[in-house]
């Protein structure tokens, strides 16, 4: 059997996931979200 985590486990891992997600969904850019975070997206108001 193959083990992905190494030394740090899945502590580490879960760090990681938690600092990739506030990346994509606060500072990322998206190009479907013409231009904006998932975040900005989510609060603004839409537009009519």
């Amino acid at each position: 059997m193959t083990t992905i985590l190494t030394e740090g486990g899945v502590p580490e891992l879960l760090d990681g996931l938690e600092r990739y997600f506030e990346f994509y969904n606060q500072q990322r850019p998206h190009s479907a979200l013409g231009g904006r975070t998932p975040a900005q997206a989510h609060t603004e108001t839409p537009e009519v």
